[in-house]
């Protein structure tokens, strides 16, 4: 099958669970083209991002007026179709102006790509988030005439109002959630689409790629975005308890982020510097390699003020793929993946002392350490083989070709 990806930034170091997907669904003898809305800042691109970056097709910065003549093209082929769209849009100008401006820009980003998609014989388009994306492949499906699918993760859920891209959920063809917890969000938002049209597909990887080390040292690994959800703050102050209860430990937090600022400073006034260190950004084989060197990895998620939070951070299953023991909060899904006293700790969100009594246990025991990586390894091969996993969405994508085949 010929399907197109709608991703917001592509490639984005924070997305490698999309990646992953194209290159399992590839795989497996898909054909994928991607539409991006906006090209990628300069920094680190992901090694596995590099055979799709030839066929990216990125959203011009072009005013309207420039584009005019690819919405005539588009009208010319598909009049019926581009009209019904539009008036679609339209329709919602008078009531809601700003929502109505949003769905606007999504649909003239649609016309932009639609003569690319024909080019490419596209026969499904699939977005990921449920926000932008979902309502430019919403349009881009009814202009091509092809059926389209979202899946949805964690922001788009929990720091926004679902129900804002309402039309296209209702309209898609299927919802994906990747975890558990995010399914029985979407069907709460939306209980009147039919539960059987809401799916869980979880994240994959490919356990052989990770390589597991001796976890001898007392290295502590934190990765992510430098946010407020991935709750970085409380892993610094874990640390200071650390050091003045004399653990001796020293402590990487892997990532780059608009609080990177305010961590240092943290950093810094808490006289940490020695047993702190943010590297900035990392592809994909770097943090790979401090995955070998770590005793342990740390994910002390919280719930954001404005709502954010983690789903299931794909850096915690590369953490157990990689047979390390992870220390995780009960304000994402990680229970998902992390069972309490098996793969890891699972503590309270936003409280220093628990992750810091966590980690003390974990550096003081190197056979509890190298049993719960060997139990997390044994799950990540068992329950997120990329391969495997990509199975679902596959049958999904098959469904919705057999639908329209009728």
């Amino acid at each position: 099958m010929r399907i197109a990806y709608v991703v917001g930034t592509f490639p984005c170091l924070s997305e490698t669970f999309i990646v992953r997907e194209m290159a399992a669904l590839e795989r497996k003898g898909h054909e994928l083209t991607i539409l991006a809305l906006r090209r990628p800042r300069a920094g680190p691109v992901h090694a596995d991002a590099a055979p799709f970056l030839e066929r990216v097709r990125c959203r011009s910065r072009h005013g309207l007026l420039r584009t005019l003549p690819r919405h005539a093209r588009c009208f010319a082929r598909s009049p019926g179709p581009y009209l019904r769209a539009l008036a679609s849009v339209l329709a919602r100008l008078p009531f809601a102006p700003v929502r109505a401006a949003r769905k606007l820009s999504a649909f003239c980003a649609a016309v932009e790509f639609v003569q690319h998609a024909r080019e490419q014989n596209v026969e499904h388009v699939h977005a990921h988030f449920l926000f932008v994306p979902a309502e430019v492949a919403r349009w881009l499906g009814r202009l091509l005439d092809v059926p389209f699918s979202v899946s949805a993760h964690a922001w788009d859920l929990y720091a926004r109002d679902p129900r804002a891209y309402a039309g296209a959920a209702r309209t898609a063809a299927f919802l994906a959630a990747c975890t558990a917890r995010g399914r029985d969000a979407l069907r709460a938002a939306f209980p009147e689409i039919p539960p059987e049209r809401v799916v869980l597909i979880r994240h994959g990887l490919e356990p052989v790629r990770f390589r597991t080390g001796d976890a001898a040292g007392n290295l502590v690994l934190a990765a992510g975005r430098i946010v407020e959800k991935k709750g970085f703050v409380d892993l610094v102050d874990a640390c200071a308890l650390l050091r003045d209860r004399r653990v001796s430990f020293r402590c990487v937090i892997a990532g780059d982020g608009a609080q990177r600022g305010a961590l240092a400073d943290r950093i810094r006034g808490a006289r940490l510097s020695a047993h702190v260190t943010l590297t900035g950004a990392l592809s994909q084989k770097e943090l790979a390699g401090l995955f070998r060197q770590a005793a342990l990895f740390v994910a002390p998620s919280v719930t954001a003020r404005d709502g954010d939070r983690d789903g299931l951070p794909n850096v915690i299953l590369e953490a157990m793929a990689a047979g390390l023991p992870v220390i995780a909060t009960d304000a994402c899904a990680a229970g998902e993946a992390v069972a309490d006293g098996q793969e890891g700790f699972l503590v309270p969100a936003g409280q220093a002392q628990p992750l810091a009594d966590s980690v003390e246990a974990l550096l003081a025991n190197a056979g509890l350490r190298a049993a719960m990586g060997r139990r997390g390894r044994a799950r990540i091969e068992r329950e997120f083989d990329m391969d495997r996993n990509i199975e679902p969405l596959i049958r999904q994508f098959d469904a919705c070709r057999r639908v329209g085949d009728r």
